[in-house]
């Protein structure tokens, strides 16, 4: 998983932060379900719009630590940026 910054419409984001005070599912997991469910329509339209994945794109928030244990650190980028 990649971080990326957007700018979104100030009411699109106040319906989103309504949405999860209703069901507690935090804003960043809402706009990606969003955007997973954009892409999968678009690959359906089109095969160009495959979902291939790069060499590099796959090993991306994998962190080798001094032991043999590896992190996606990637995965916890709710817990940093979304407290309750």
């Amino acid at each position: 998983m990649k971080r990326y910054q957007v700018y979104l419409n100030s009411r699109s984001v106040s319906i989103i932060d309504n949405f999860e005070k209703e069901t507690n599912i935090p804003r960043s997991a809402l706009i990606r379900m969003a955007i997973n469910s954009l892409a999968q329509n678009l690959v359906k339209i089109s095969p160009a719009f495959s979902d291939k994945i790069g060499d590099l794109d796959e090993i991306i928030g994998i962190i080798n630590t001094k032991g043999k244990s590896v992190t996606n650190s990637s995965e916890k980028v709710d817990d940093i940026y979304y407290n309750k």
